[in-house]
């Protein structure tokens, strides 16, 4: 069973906003200073990136065992892995509810990033739009008219996609 694509799906569906989780903390990057914010939101994106990935591949190791028990009939994508892992949640290994925990905060804090770097953009243009590859298609059919924190969180996106399929 290939657990890079689920990986690769769960961090695209964080960056184009998924659904919060339980257990989010506060966005790290608040300032009066707009050109303190933008430095603080690309620092917290880095750190973010960083911390996402280990998170990621800790999830990807604490829960082998658990999806080959659970899950090892499910098809990965959609969001069935992580249904089915939240399904079995309380017969998961510690270190695998742990790593999910850690995991789930992480991505609610990239979708907080999300909310706040492309929010506007996304009523203004792809308010009718259903999913979160319908959002991303949509910002970069209108990359030049989005606003620069927008334009610059949707580039990095695309470049980990593109670093993802690569």
């Amino acid at each position: 069973m290939k657990l890079t694509n689920w990986i690769l799906a769960a961090t695209v569906a964080a960056l184009m906003g998924a659904a919060p989780l339980a257990g989010a903390a506060d966005d790290p990057s608040t300032s009066s200073n707009p050109s303190d914010t933008m430095s603080n939101t690309s620092n917290a994106t880095e750190s973010g990136k960083s911390d996402l990935k280990s998170a990621f591949k800790d999830l990807k190791a604490s829960c082998k065992d658990d999806i080959n028990k659970y899950c090892s009939d499910i098809k990965p994508g959609g969001g069935r892995l992580a249904a089915c892992l939240n399904s079995n949640a309380s017969n998961l290994s510690t270190a695998c509810n742990d790593a999910r925990q850690k995991t789930n905060q992480l991505v609610s804090q990239a979708h907080m990033n999300f909310e706040k770097q492309c929010g506007s953009d996304v009523q203004k243009f792809c308010s009718n739009e259903t999913n979160r590859m319908a959002i991303h298609d949509c910002l970069n059919q209108h990359l030049d008219s989005l606003s620069s924190s927008c334009k610059n969180l949707t580039a990095k996106i695309n470049q980990r996609i593109d670093k993802g399929l690569g």
